[in-house]
This record gives C-alpha cells, structure tokens and sequence, in this order.
C-alpha cells in the first residue's frame, strides 16, 4: 500500500469513530456475517439434522442418513458449495439434469434441498435467502408424476422368485412374504 492509500483509511476509519459508529462491532458483525455466507449446502444439512433431532417430534434417524446420502449424491456438484450461490436458476437447472437420471430421486432431493433452505432462511436470516426458488414448480408442472409400478409375479418370474425367498435369512421374513403370495 502506498502512504496516501493508508492516510485516505486512516481519515475515514477517523471520520467513523466521529459518527459515532463501533467500529469493533462492526468487524466482528462482518466476521460473523462473512462466516455465514461461506455456509456450504453440507454445513446448512447438518445443522438442519442436528436442529430436527431435539424436540417434541425428532426427526428420525433413517431420515437424517437417507437426507445425508440423497443429497450428498444427487446434490454432489453443489455440496460443498455455500448455499447462497444456489439461485433460482441453478437449483431449477440443476432438478432438470437430475430428472434424466432418476425422475422420483430428483423430486425427494429437491424436497430435502427445500426443507433444508427454509429451516437455515427462518434461523440464519443474516444470510439473506430469498424464498425457496422452486416455489413456482407447482405452477409449471416440474415435480414429476408418481409412476405406480406395475410388475407382477408370471408364471415364468415366479420360481425364480420363490427360490430366492425361502433363500432370505429372515424365517419371519420368508413366512410373511409366502403368507402373502399363497393368499394373495
């Protein structure tokens, strides 16, 4: 830095102290909200999971792992991105190019993203979030349809799976499932 650079600071941070202005306060409050906007997508899940896991109706803990899996795999070009860069644009973008892959995966993941990104908007309001940006997918028809499966027990699928369940090392398991196959 050059000596007038540094004598232009030192007039304004003066100027300041004379407005009446903390300074101190002012650089932590900066730490704090620079802190915050480097909240990366992973960070903001676990400190959703940790917040859900305590109170009258805790989250449980199949969901926490299914959300920390889901999300680390559909999510993986963002997680470890903070969350503010995820705009309307990207998170629409990003649910499009997912849906090639898996149509009904892409739709909990984003479920996931949006439970994460309003619980982090309502505590971390520092950060700024705007709303969720995939409120208007109702409206333009993005979630995709449930797909009902269809398949059924042939005559040609049957002994194979027959032979596969009385295989299962769950004798409660195998009675419950030939219960039901037997009786319909």
């Amino acid at each position: 830095d050059n000596p007038e650079a540094v004598r232009k600071a030192a007039l304004a941070l003066r100027q300041k102290y004379k407005d009446g202005v903390d300074v101190r306060a002012e650089k932590e409050a900066n730490k704090v909200k620079d802190a915050a906007l480097a909240t990366t997508v992973s960070q903001a899940l676990e400190l959703y999971i940790t917040a859900r896991s305590i109170g009258n109706k805790p989250m449980k803990a199949t969901t926490s792992t299914d959300m920390r899996k889901s999300m680390a795999y559909g999510l993986k070009k963002y997680f470890n991105h903070p969350l503010v860069e995820l705009t309307p644009e990207v998170v629409i973008d990003w649910h499009r190019e997912r849906k090639l892959e898996s149509p009904a995966r892409a739709d909990l993941e984003a479920r996931y993203l949006r439970a994460v990104w309003n619980w982090t908007r309502e505590e971390m309001p520092i950060l700024g979030l705007p709303e969720w940006p995939t409120g208007r997918w109702v409206r333009q028809k993005e979630w995709s349809p449930p797909v009902r499966r269809t398949r059924r027990l042939t005559r040609d699928t049957t002994p194979k799976w027959m032979k596969t369940t009385l295989t299962w090392p769950s004798q409660r398991d195998r009675t419950l499932f030939l219960l039901l196959f037997y009786t319909g």
